[in-house]
């Protein structure tokens, strides 16, 4: 029967069917395209394909740093294909489904071939899944049955009507399983050989094929290695007689390939690298981890962060090998924060010691936790004096006793220097110094230049803390400090910390030009802020012999700080690119007297910063403008008086130029004969010649302190036994200074703006202070006195134990903001 017979015959057929049979059959099969589009539409998908994924927190180029359970409790990553080696996915599809792009979801052609091949061999030797029918398998398992597969290939064609080929595809590389609690394709490579699906080998693709087949048996255990291995090199030489896998075109250098390639026997699980910053993240960040209605294929977080990876893991290791140390010390708990000084960028943090450890408090992250500072902030204390002209490298201040009411500051060794040169004391880190030098500097100003590095969580905690912010009473986390060194490294500039990504502004990538930035932005002048990097050179590290030779051309810029009770170990500082701050302490705040600064956390800074950095090239980042070099007296590092015979060159900042005049060297009367002082207007009987002597007379509590200990206090001769006075000078007000006016802030109460008054008294005697007449109160040697100022002109007098006294007029303008009644601290009515 030729094809023209065929048809004819059928044409007869069809003629002696009835028209409504047809009708009927085609509004039939019409009914059940329609229902079967409607149900595809109605029933849902497979709830699992919205299931969260792991929440991923990545470096800043985009590879994982730490992951999360998913809310299934799976380690599952999404992939996009691009992510994935193209030779992967041909492999993929050549071995599991090679009409993956031309069928609706189930291949009609491999079911036929498949039912032959089965029918043949009376067992079942062959399948015809598709990618789309076994992504139906793992979001809904069911038994292996006929009906089951029925159920497969339906679900299939509604994924099919519902998502694209790619998505498809996606979501299969996403849930793909491989043993255990693991899924997908990132996090098999992230676990098996520590890197992304981007570049993969032969022998892995293979690996990557075989384990889904039979997760249980193949999954990377060394129990599992001979099955694992056996199935890996059948497919790759199966894939590589389809020319589907990389060095394919000749089988046996593949063969020799895959002797050569062990499969993996351990899993080592997606990376878990920053387990503390996670933790601070979900509780201080938990919008961070809240899921929104995402894309389909996109149900995941993940959070971009500024770290990076070198860094992150180069400092992790370091920690590592100093965790016995730290611990014998006493540190049960340390924190490392790494910053990119100029962008701000966090690039490295390490929150504690441990995480998973019995030790109490090693869960807590550190980094975050604000404590005592020790003598971190002696720095901004220098830099803002300098900027104000209170002070000069040069200047020597008075490392002598001192009390002020109750407080009674000590240096950490307990001894005492006399003079000391203010550079000096900055790289030392004397106390004593910089409590003085924070008491002429007003507390006021050193917590608005605080304020002004953009650190508003210290300003806080100050409170109305005193003198002793200098020196620990303005706590502030490993994050704040290292920003606060950032801001001296930026040439004064302050830093605004960024620890999730953003695009970086090709300026800010340029070289860091210190005198051509914007002065509205600095907390402090660029001069103050290269004097103050250069201080903080000058001391050698402490169990190495470099000195200040090499400081004077680059070196690594640190400052330790200790807290009071030792608590806490501190050291800061930076180099080239990156500020480090490094906190070893105990988060409970049980003492340890091993807790120093210099001890205990100065070792791991240089460790991390060697690892990590080159040194800080502070003569390169000297400031072409701003600075000026100032004559002074080599005696007292101030600018030189009539009488000063020796001078010398210093820097200091062009805009204050440190304008305090010497005041050590004085020209005086004396008996030429005996070489006994003269007061003055005093005439003994017997004086025949009278010379004028230029001689040196210290500050009266150096003085003191000197003659307290049967020393001479500088070459001031003994006063001739008849002149009146035995004082040295006559007694003076030092504070405030003459023809000072005070300005009361509208915003604050008078309480909160005191006088500090304060004055010279030769004799070391007890002193009594008057305002218009009226008795305020007195003070011993050395100690400050405070007014509670109000508007108008007021006499002020200071009158000693011998009658002498001294009068200066002040003046109050403007008008302060009413007490706070509720305040408990608020002062009683004060004339």
């Amino acid at each position: 029967m030729n094809l023209r017979s065929i048809i004819r015959f059928a044409s007869g057929r069809m003629r002696r069917v009835p028209v409504r049979r047809v009708f009927a059959a085609t509004a039939l099969l019409l009914i059940c395209v329609v229902i079967a589009w409607t149900v595809a539409h109605v029933v849902p998908l497979p709830e699992r394909l919205n299931y969260g994924d792991s929440v991923v927190a990545t470096y800043h180029d985009g590879r994982p740093a730490h992951a999360l359970l998913s809310e299934d409790d799976r380690w599952r990553f999404p992939t996009r294909i691009d992510d994935v080696d193209p030779a992967y996915i041909e492999a993929l599809l050549a071995l599991e489904d090679r009409r993956f792009y031309s069928h609706p979801g189930v291949d009609f052609i491999a079911i036929a071939r498949a039912t032959a091949d089965n029918a043949r061999a009376g067992s079942t030797v062959s399948g015809a899944s598709t990618i789309t029918m076994q992504l139906v398998r793992l979001l809904e398992p069911r038994p292996r049955t006929l009906r089951s597969k029925a159920v497969e290939a339906l679900r299939a064609l509604q994924l099919e009507m519902h998502m694209s080929k790619e998505e498809i595809l996606e979501a299969y590389l996403r849930f793909v399983p491989y043993g255990g609690n693991y899924e997908g394709i990132e996090v098999a490579t992230l676990s098996f050989w520590g890197r992304s699906p981007s570049g993969l080998t032969a022998a892995e693709i293979a690996t990557l094929l075989a384990i889904p087949q039979s997760p249980g048996a193949r999954r990377p255990t060394p129990d599992n290695a001979a099955t694992l291995r056996s199935a890996r090199d059948d497919i790759a030489m199966r894939l590589a007689e389809q020319n589907a896998l990389p060095l394919s075109a000749r089988p046996d250098s593949l063969a020799e390939m895959l002797d050569d390639t062990e499969v993996p026997v351990e899993v080592s699980g997606p990376p878990r690298e920053i387990p503390h910053l996670m933790q601070w993240l979900q509780v201080h960040r938990p919008q961070d981890f809240e899921r929104h209605e995402a894309a389909r294929g996109e149900p995941s977080i993940r959070i971009q962060t500024t770290l990076d990876r070198t860094v992150q893991r180069r400092i992790s290791a370091v920690v590592d090998g100093q965790r016995s140390r730290l611990k014998a010390t006493g540190a049960p708990h340390a924190a490392v924060v790494v910053l990119e000084s100029q962008t701000g960028q966090v690039r490295g943090v390490v929150g504690n010691l441990d995480f998973d450890s019995s030790t109490p408090g090693s869960h807590l992250p550190a980094f975050a936790s604000p404590r005592s500072t020790g003598s971190l902030l002696k720095p901004v204390v220098y830099a803002a004096a300098l900027d104000e002209g209170l002070v000069a490298p040069s200047h020597k201040l008075l490392d002598v006793p001192m009390i002020r009411g109750d407080y009674r500051p000590e240096n950490f060794d307990r001894q005492y220097r006399g003079l000391v040169e203010a550079e000096r004391a900055l790289s030392v880190s004397l106390n004593i110094p910089f409590v003085r030098l924070i008491e002429e500097l007003g507390v006021d100003e050193f917590v608005q230049t605080m304020a002004r590095f953009e650190l508003e969580g210290p300003v806080r905690r100050a409170g109305d803390g005193g003198l002793e912010l200098v020196v620990g009473g303005m706590p502030a986390s490993a994050l704040e400090v290292a920003a606060l060194y950032a801001g001296f490294a930026r040439g004064g500039r302050p830093v605004t910390v960024e620890l999730f990504h953003k695009p970086v502004d090709s300026a800010s990538s340029q070289p860091h030009d210190a005198s051509r930035v914007d002065e509205t932005t600095r907390a402090i002048s660029p001069a103050a802020a290269w004097l103050t990097t250069r201080a903080l050179t000058r001391r050698p590290r402490p169990w190495s012999d470099v000195g200040p030779r090499r400081a004077r051309d680059q070196a690594f810029v640190w400052k330790t700080g200790t807290s009071y009770a030792y608590h806490d170990a501190w050291t800061a500082g930076f180099g080239a690119d990156y500020s480090v701050a490094v906190w070893a302490g105990d988060l409970a705040f049980e003492r340890h007297p091993q807790l120093v600064g210099a001890d205990v956390a100065a070792p791991l800074f240089f460790e991390v910063i060697d690892a990590i950095d080159s040194p800080f090239p502070l003569r390169a980042q000297k400031p072409r403008d701003g600075l000026a070099t100032i004559e002074v007296c080599s005696r007292s590092g101030r600018r030189p008086g009539p009488h000063c015979e020796h001078t010398t060159t210093v820097d200091a900042p062009a805009k204050s130029a440190a304008p305090q005049r010497c005041e050590f060297h004085v020209e005086i009367d004396v008996d030429a004969t005996t070489g006994r002082r003269l007061a003055e207007g005093c005439r003994p009987h017997g004086v025949d010649r009278i010379e004028r002597r230029v001689v040196e007379r210290l500050p009266g509590p150096m003085a003191r302190y000197q003659r307290a200990r049967g020393r001479r206090a500088g070459t001031l001769p003994e006063l001739h036994p008849e002149c009146r006075s035995e004082s040295d000078a006559p007694l003076s007000i030092t504070s405030p200074r003459e023809e000072t006016t005070v300005v009361l802030e509208p915003t604050r109460p008078a309480d909160r703006q005191k006088v500090r008054l304060e004055a010279y008294s030769p004799t070391g005697s007890r002193v009594h202070w008057y305002i218009d007449g009226r008795h305020l109160t007195s003070t011993g040697p050395d100690q400050a006195a405070y007014w509670i100022p109000k508007p108008g002109n007021w006499t002020i007098a200071v009158v000693d134990e011998q009658g002498d006294r001294h009068v200066r007029v002040l003046n109050v303008e403007g008008q302060a903001a009413p007490p706070d009644r509720d305040d408990p601290n608020a002062s009683p009515p004060q004339y």
